[in-house]
C-alpha cells in the first residue's frame, strides 16, 4: 500500500520506502484463472499474462477493448525471431530484436534448452497502443508491462519512452517462452500428458532474476519487506500472487537458490520437473534439501542482511506521520499556501484526484475512469503539478490518446484541456514560477519520448529535445 507521509524528523533519504506491495492483489484463484497451464502431448494451449505491478483495478470491469488505431504491421526475421512493427517504430523494432537475440544466446546456456521455433515479437511504440492489442481478448490495466502467449507462442511489450525498460521487458518475457517450452519438451519426451505448472513465484522470480539479476529496487522492496514486518514466508507466498512483492520475493528466492547451489541448478529443477508432482518435490530432488529448510534460511539470510539497517535509519513510522490510509495513494502535489495536496488515490476502485489538508479530511475533486472524457489517470507514471494561483495541471486519457487539463481548484472545473501533435502519451507536467507555461514529457508515435513546452494564454506547443 502506498501512502501520504509528513516527516517529523530530518531522515536519511536511502531509508526503505512504504511499499507493501498491497492494493489491487491478485487472489491464488485468480491468478490460476489467468496463468493456466497444461501440457498436452501435442500442443500446449496456454496463455500466460504476466502482470508487472499488480492486478486488474475495478475500473477495467465491464469496459470493452477499444481499438482506435489501425497499424501497417511489417515483419523484421531475425535468426531467433520474427520481431512485428508498424514504419514509424523501426528504430525500436531493430533495437528489440537486438536485445532479444542477445537474450537468446545467454538463456540458451544458462537454461540448457534451445526453443525450435522463431519465436514471434511484437513491439508496440507506447502503452497506449499495447493496451489496444488483440493478441488476447482480455483488457490490460496499466500495471501490465508485457505478457508472453502460449496459443500461437506470441511474446507482446510495449515501449515507455525508456530503452533501458523495453530491454527488461523483452529479457523477462524471454524467460518465460524458454521455461514453458522446455518443460512442455520435457513432458513429450516422458509421455506425460499433464505437468505440473511452476508456482507464481517462480516463474517469475527467475524471470526477474534472469532478466537482470539484483538491482537497487528490489533491494528496496524487500528491505522495507523485512524491516516493516510485511514479508510473506515461502509457505504463504499465495496470498500474494500475483502483486509487485511477489515479484520481488520470487527474484530475491531465485537469487539465493543461484548464490547457494550455482546458477546451474535452475537449469537442473527444470530438468528434473517430471520426476516430481510438485515444486517442493522437484527442489528435493534437484538439491537434496527440503524446500521448507531453504525457505528459512532464505529468510534468515534476510535478517542478517537487513536488519543491521535498523541501528542507523528510523523506518518511517518513528520519523514521520501518516497523512493517507487508503487504497494506493501517490503523485502528491503541494497546495500553493501550504496548507494541504493534492493526490492521486484508487481507493473508490477507480483512479481519481483528491485534494486533503494536512489535519482535514480528503475530498475528490475529479472523478476518473467513468467517462470518456479522463479515461485514466495514470496512477503509476505520472504526477501533478499546482500553479501559485491554484490550478491543476495533470494529464488524462481521452478518446485514445493523452491530452493535457488545466483545472481549477477553487471554482472545481476544467479551464483549458490540450492535446499535443503527433504525441500519444503525456506525463508529469510542471508549471512555469510565473504559472504562463506548462513544460510536460511526451511520448510520440514513434516511440520517442522528448519534453515539450506549452503556451496556457494560446495553446501553443513547443518542443524543447530531440
Amino acid at each position: 500500500m502506498y501512502r501520504m507521509w509528513r516527516m517529523r524528523t530530518r531522515m536519511p533519504r536511502t531509508g526503505p520506502g512504504g511499499h507493501k506491495g498491497g492494493a489491487g492483489s491478485l487472489t491464488e484463484a485468480a491468478y490460476r484463472a489467468i496463468f493456466p497451464f497444461e501440457m498436452r502431448r501435442i500442443s500446449a494451449a496456454v496463455v500466460v499474462l504476466v502482470l508487472l505491478c499488480g492486478g486488474a483495478r475495478a475500473q477495467y470491469f465491464g469496459k470493452n477493448k477499444v481499438h482506435y488505431t489501425n497499424f501497417r504491421w511489417k515483419v523484421l526475421r531475425t535468426e531467433h525471431f520474427k520481431v512485428y512493427f508498424y514504419p514509424e517504430e523501426e528504430r525500436i523494432a531493430k533495437f528489440g530484436a537486438s536485445v532479444a537475440e542477445e537474450a537468446f544466446e545467454e538463456y540458451k546456456e544458462k537454461l540448457g534448452h534451445t526453443p525450435r521455433r522463431r519465436i514471434p515479437l511484437i513491439i508496440y511504440s507506447a502503452p497506449t497502443f499495447f493496451q489496444q492489442t488483440n493478441v488476447v481478448p482480455y483488457l490490460l490495466p496499466e500495471s501490465v508491462g508485457g505478457f508472453t502467449e502460449f496459443v500461437k507462442g506470441r511474446v507482446v511489450v510495449p515501449h515507455t519512452g525508456s530503452f533501458s525498460q523495453l530491454r527488461r521487458a523483452i529479457r523477462h518475457e524471454i524467460v518465460h517462452v524458454f521455461v514453458y517450452d522446455k518443460l512442455e519438451e520435457s513432458a513429450k519426451w516422458h509421455n506425460i500428458y499433464n505437468l505440473h505448472p511452476p508456482p507464481p513465484w517462480f516463474s517469475e522470480g527467475i524471470a526477474e532474476y534472469l532478466s537482470y539479476g539484483w538491482d537497487s529496487r528490489a533491494d528496496m522492496v524487500m528491505r522495507d519487506a523485512v524491516l516493516s514486518g510485511v514479508l510473506v514466508p515461502l509457505r504463504d507466498i499465495g496470498r500474494i500472487t500475483g502483486t509487485y512483492l511477489m515479484y520481488k520475493e520470487g527474484q530475491s528466492l531465485v537469487g539465493f537458490m543461484v548464490e547457494r547451489y550455482g546458477e546451474r541448478v535452475l537449469a537442473e529443477i527444470l530438468d528434473n520437473w517430471w520426476k516430481a508432482k510438485d515444486f517442493s518435490g522437484v527442489f528435493f530432488v534437484t538439491t537434496g534439501e527440503p524446500l521448507e529448510k531453504f525457505a528459512e534460511d532464505w529468510e534468515y539470510h534476510l535478517k542478517k542482511r537487513y536488519y543491521p539497517l535498523m541501528a542507523k535509519w528510523d523506518l518511517p513510522s518513528y520519523g514521520a506521520e501518516a497523512l493517507t490510509s487508503e487504497g494506493m495513494d501517490a503523485k502528491p502535489a503541494p497546495l500553493p499556501d501550504g496548507s494541504g495536496f493534492a493526490f492521486l488515490s484508487d481507493r473508490s476502485g477507480y483512479s481519481d484526484i483528491y485534494v486533503k489538508s494536512f489535519d482535514g479530511k480528503p475530498r475528490r475533486v475529479v472523478r476518473g475512469g467513468r467517462t470518456e472524457k479522463f479515461e485514466t489517470f495514470h496512477l503509476f507514471r505520472s504526477r501533478m503539478d499546482i500553479s501559485r494561483e491554484g490550478t491543476l495541471a495533470f494529464v488524462a486519457r481521452r478518446g485514445g490518446r493523452d491530452v493535457l487539463y488545466l483545472w481549477d481548484l477553487s471554482r472545481g472545473k476544467v479551464i483549458k484541456h490540450i492535446a499535443l501533435p503527433e504525441v500519444v502519451e503525456l506525463s508529469s507536467p510542471s508549471w512555469s514560477p510565473d504559472g504562463s507555461k506548462v513544460v510536460v514529457s511526451g511520448l510520440g508515435y514513434d516511440g520517442t519520448s522528448d519534453l515539450y513546452v506549452v503556451d496556457v494564454e494560446t495553446g501553443r506547443v513547443r518542443r524543447l529535445t530531440r
